[in-house]
This record gives C-alpha cells, sequence and structure tokens, in this order.
C-alpha cells in the first residue's frame, strides 16, 4: 500500500466513525425533508461503491475432489430470506458499521507498521553503505 493509499485509508475511517457516530441524518432537521442510510436501499448513493453478498456452505471428502452444499434453500425463499437479511443488516447497521471501521483501523495500523519495517531496512542498507565508503 502506498503513502497516499494510507492517507485515503485513513480518512475514510476518520469519516465512516463520525458518521456513525452522530454524522449520519436520520430524522428531519431545519430544512432537510430527505434522508436516509441503510443497505440496499436507494442504489443511487453508495457509499462506497456496492458489493455482492453471498453466503456459501460446502463440505468434501479426503481423496475426492468434489465438494458438495450444506444447505441450499428452496429458490422460492430466496427473496424472502435476503429481504430479511437486509432488514437484519439494516437495523445493526451502526454495529456493523463500526465493527467495519475497526477492520479498517487494523488494516491501517498493519500497513504503516508494514511500511517502517521498510523504512528500517533501508535505513540499515544505507547505515552499511556509509560504513563501506567510510573504509
Amino acid at each position: 500500500m502506498k503513502i497516499g493509499e494510507i492517507k485515503e485509508l485513513k480518512r475514510a475511517i476518520v469519516d465512516l466513525h463520525k458518521f456513525c457516530n452522530g454524522g449520519a441524518i436520520r430524522e428531519r432537521k431545519g430544512d432537510i425533508d430527505k434522508y436516509g442510510t441503510g443497505f440496499n436501499v436507494d442504489g443511487r448513493r453508495k457509499m462506497s461503491g456496492s458489493h455482492t453478498i453471498y453466503y456459501d456452505t460446502h463440505y468434501g471428502y479426503y481423496g475426492n475432489s468434489s465438494s458438495y452444499s450444506q444447505i441450499e434453500l428452496p429458490s422460492s425463499t430466496h427473496e424472502i430470506f435476503w429481504k430479511c437479511f437486509d432488514e437484519y443488516l439494516n437495523e445493526h447497521q451502526d454495529e456493523i458499521l463500526n465493527a467495519v471501521c475497526k477492520k479498517m483501523q487494523l488494516r491501517l495500523s498493519k500497513e504503516t507498521d508494514t511500511i517502517k519495517e521498510e523504512i528500517d531496512h533501508l535505513t540499515t542498507l544505507m547505515n552499511e553503505l556509509d560504513d563501506i565508503k567510510a573504509e
């Protein structure tokens, strides 16, 4: 990850945290008469693009390359399953988004640690070169 991407990640974490903790408009305020937040509510204004969600369950046997589904809901239930899934996501959106924010913060920390390790390694190499020049 590049420094610019790390800065963007940090800004996204701050923005997401603010949004989840009082920054989202969820009720009529002053002249605001249109508002809303939620998963799969209005595809015109996506916070972070779109992402397909599916739930995978499978199993297979040692020595056999085949795998099988652990459960498959009847196609007649798919629509209601996903509607209920979306309802659950929306009922818990702050909890979910705050959890995602924490995971993003962990990723940011790992990325900055990796860059610091690379810098330390390059500094060591530079010092070795300086020692060779001094000889």
